[in-house]
């Protein structure tokens, strides 16, 4: 489990490195645990979508399209519902994902906005949701391989821990012993 502190630290380093690529990953995987129909798309040439849950297959009809930045501005998200409405135009509501922090108040005057002059409904994932979901254990492997966080285990732990590295070191010494056992008697038949 990673710490709140670590995780705010990685999701800077994403932001002032521009490593979007690598946020845009890790939000199509929280976006899809959140709405399973999502689909990722290819990286290059996506049409202003990393992600997209295609109309026809959903029972309304409506679409559902992912855009992710790690920069959190309007500007972004007009970029994006622009391209969105020009390349899939099924798509009813638009769900930006930043690594920036983004309030409630922000969000609802942005909702507005692309609602008023694209059409979508937005729904705005920002840094609070990623901290709050990747403080959850089963996320460390995204915390480890992703953000370069190492895994922390809680000290009460730690004994465990140890007694099974200790178990395991005398199995292995056992099993060599034992192997050496079995070739001196291999060798005398």
């Amino acid at each position: 489990m990673a710490y709140r502190s670590e995780i705010i630290r990685a999701l800077d380093e994403l932001m002032v490195d521009e490593l979007g690529m690598r946020f845009q990953g890790i939000a199509v995987v929280h976006a899809k645990q959140k709405w399973p129909q999502l689909v990722a798309c290819e990286r290059k040439w996506d049409g202003g979508l990393d992600a997209h849950a295609d109309g026809t297959l959903e029972p309304d009809g409506k679409g559902i399209g992912l855009a992710c930045s790690t920069t959190p501005t309007i500007g972004k998200i007009k970029r994006d519902a622009r391209e969105t409405n020009r390349h899939h135009p099924d798509v009813k509501v638009l769900i930006f994902s930043t690594a920036g922090k983004v309030s409630e108040h922000q969000k609802e005057l942005w909702a507005d906005e692309i609602l008023k002059t694209f059409g979508l409904h937005l729904i705005v994932v920002s840094r609070e949701e990623f901290i709050t979901w990747l403080l959850d254990p089963a996320q460390s492997d995204i915390c480890r391989d992703q953000l370069g966080i190492a895994v922390s285990m809680p000290p009460e732990l730690e004994p465990a821990l140890k007694r099974a590295q200790e178990a395991t070191k005398e199995t292995a010494d056992n099993w060599d012993r034992d192997a050496e056992v079995i070739r001196e008697i291999l060798r005398e038949d």
